[in-house]
């Protein structure tokens, strides 16, 4: 057989910025879709845990390290792994997650660069007004930073809506099944 008629396996490292909002299941899903093809593909699921604030840092005793920001992370850590399991599971995507305390722009760039990754999928929602200013100054920075390509995905209109009615977590569903 030639070089050219030989099968050739495909390979894509994807990492997955997600905030645990109800758009993080469609995110994932998205993720799993985009790699449903591939012979051998990682998801790198990544939520930044945000920094103790001084204020939190003064009221911990002495001797206690950061436990705000290390409940912080087991929770993460709990939820993203019942996310994955949910979605990811069944297909041939492999997933790793990611937990580091920081920036978001900063963290997800840092994973994508580490692990080499050919994609960063980032959430396009329209979150509360208040945070939209940051969140779409955290996106765009992470157009601007990121090493690789960057898929910015939205959740359709009708989808939105019913995932911001009152009950309809993700987390809920997902532990329904």
């Amino acid at each position: 057989m030639s070089e050219a008629a030989k099968p050739t396996s495909s390979h894509a490292i994807v990492v997955v910025g997600v905030d645990l909002s109800d758009i993080s299941e469609h995110l994932l899903a998205t993720a799993r879709d985009l790699v449903g093809t591939v012979d051998q593909a990682e998801l790198h699921i990544v939520h930044v845990v945000r920094p103790e604030s001084l204020r939190e840092r003064l009221a911990e005793p002495v001797r206690a390290v950061h436990w705000s920001e290390r409940a912080q992370i087991e929770s993460a850590n709990w939820q993203l792994q019942r996310l994955c399991e949910s979605i990811v599971r069944g297909s041939r995507a492999t997933w790793v997650v990611h937990t580091p305390v920081g920036d978001p722009s900063e963290e997800i760039t840092e994973v994508a660069r580490k692990v080499n990754a050919d994609v960063i999928v980032v959430e396009a929602h329209e979150p509360p007004s208040r945070a939209r200013l940051f969140h779409r100054s955290a996106v765009a920075r992470i157009f601007r930073s990121a090493p690789c390509s960057v898929l910015a995905v939205r959740q359709r209109a009708a989808a939105a809506r019913a995932a911001s009615s009152p009950g309809a977590g993700s987390f809920a569903r997902a532990g329904a099944s």
